[in-house]
């Protein structure tokens, strides 16, 4: 039985090893960054047709096309964040991420374009493990959110509202589980 198990064992580190190879490919990253930038793109497009020069505060009514869509898409953009700065965060510095970091600023300062309490504190959770105090190696992606002309006037209210609103008590409860 322990000669099984050891032959298991070994099987499974393995497969380990490859699945790390595969998912944590530094030219896969960053394809995939490329193709969540031309999502971000299209979404951003939908929720303000000024692409680039979004303006914040944005509509109070919400386009058709954006609220149609699923929620999961905004929620892929913010897991492979997640996903980056953790595994591999020196993808983040590609010329793509400035639509990231828009997007990011956007709707965090934009909440009621997301329904789902839970997405918007994963956001702000992408906004909290990119600072270089979390990850030091995402020193740049973090400055990059500091210096974005929409984050300097609205991030601060955002996040204050956020932490001090109706989604404080979510937040602690994800964070604490």
């Amino acid at each position: 039985m322990l000669k099984r198990c050891k032959t298991q064992l070994k099987k499974l580190v393995r497969a380990k090893a490859c699945a790390d190879v595969g998912l944590l490919d530094e030219n896969l990253l960053r394809r995939c960054l490329q193709f969540y930038s031309t999502v971000i793109k299209l979404i951003l497009r939908m929720v303000d047709p000024a692409f680039p020069n979004i303006t914040l505060p944005l509509n109070p009514e919400i386009p058709r096309s954006f609220a149609a869509l699923p929620e999961f898409y905004v929620e892929d953009v913010a897991e492979f964040l997640l996903f980056v700065v953790q595994y591999s965060p020196q993808v983040l510095y590609e010329p793509c991420v400035q639509d990231v970091v828009t997007f990011l600023v956007v709707f965090i300062c934009s909440q009621h374009y997301i329904r789902n309490p839970y997405l918007i504190a994963k956001l702000v959770e992408v906004l909290f493990v990119t600072n270089p105090a979390v990850q030091p190696r995402t020193q740049r992606f973090s400055e990059m959110m500091e210096n974005h002309p929409l984050s300097i006037k609205h991030l601060v209210p955002a996040l204050m509202k956020f932490y001090t609103g109706e989604f404080y008590p979510l937040y602690i409860e994800i964070v604490c589980f």
